[in-house]
């Protein structure tokens, strides 16, 4: 018969129950193989839950007789069902595991490396990578002043000043700095930062409203409108009228508005998927016009203006 292999997690699991005052006769069976009968605790635990069930047999299959055992994880089983630990796989898990070994045993390296079938030159390596503490500083700057901001967005951000970095490393970074949002915050969680206070608008074509609103005809279709509104003069500059509006429309309009009386100071929108896109971002950038997002103070304009 042959004999078993045991992984790196049993034996780590076994010299921490020997380390702890456990018997390593009870735990480890000369014989090499680990069977239920052999573990005296496990088999005075094991025999209360013993149930032989009667066996069952077709005419068709001729099935073999089962019988219900309670029964566990083995120690010797080699495969991932069996194991109550996860495998130890990364060369960077070895390497802590050969660090335990040789500070809690009198063993060499090299045994040490043995027993977790790690290589010495893996476990003698040290990375010589770069840390980009200004990309990490950078990223954090620009996470708290953006807290709705993820990594993609940033990654934008960190283009246009020049960082010529890729979403890979920009994702990594991300994670280890812990800049992940939260998916589900909780519903009655203040806000993170206090939302500064915006001034009014001083002169025509300071600040414009953008906001979409939607209706359907007499015949069921529905569409979808885009209203541009000078916050100061409660002008309305386009009426953009169409079943589908994304970012492209948004950019068009725009680009119009701007020809014939300049680009604004701020635009003023809600959180739509039109104008959070990146074509509207990058035309703000272009023109130096700076983005509120803030539904609230939308709907108040409007309502000012269609109540005027």
């Amino acid at each position: 018969m042959k004999r078993k292999r045991f992984s790196v997690e049993q034996i780590v699991a076994v010299l921490k129950q020997a380390e702890m005052g456990a018997q390593m006769a009870e735990s480890y069976p000369p014989s090499g193989d680990c069977r239920t009968d052999l573990l005296s605790v496990e088999a005075a635990v094991r025999r209360t839950r013993i149930r032989a069930g009667p066996a069952v047999q077709t005419a068709a299959r001729r099935e073999r007789e089962v019988e219900a055992v309670g029964g566990g994880r083995v120690l010797g089983q080699s495969h991932a069902a069996g194991c109550a630990l996860k495998k130890i796989l990364r060369p960077s898990q070895k390497r802590v595991v050969v660090g335990y070994l040789g500070r809690a045993y009198p063993i060499s390296e090299r045994r040490a490396c043995r027993i977790v079938r790690c290589a010495r030159a893996s476990d003698r390596y040290r990375g010589h990578h770069d840390p980009r503490t200004a990309l990490r500083q950078r990223m954090r700057e620009m996470a708290q002043a953006r807290v709705r901001y993820g990594y993609r967005k940033i990654r934008v951000l960190l283009n246009r000043e020049g960082w010529a970095v890729g979403k890979t490393l920009v994702y990594r970074l991300y994670r280890e700095e812990g800049l992940t949002l939260r998916h589900r915050p909780p519903r009655r969680r203040k806000a993170v930062v206090p939302r500064a206070h915006r001034p009014p608008a001083t002169k025509p074509n300071d600040a414009w409203t953008l906001d979409c609103v939607a209706d359907q005809l007499a015949n069921g279709l529905r569409f979808r409108a885009l209203t541009v509104v000078d916050v100061f003069t409660r002008e309305r500059l386009a009426i953009e009228v169409g079943q589908s509006l994304r970012g492209e429309h948004v950019v068009t309009v725009l680009n119009q508005l701007t020809a014939q009386r300049g680009a604004p100071t701020r635009l003023l929108c809600d959180n739509g998927s039109e104008f959070c896109s990146q074509t509207v971002d990058r035309w703000a950038y272009q023109h130096h016009v700076r983005i509120d997002k803030n539904s609230r103070l939308v709907r108040m304009n409007y309502a000012l203006l269609f109540c005027r």
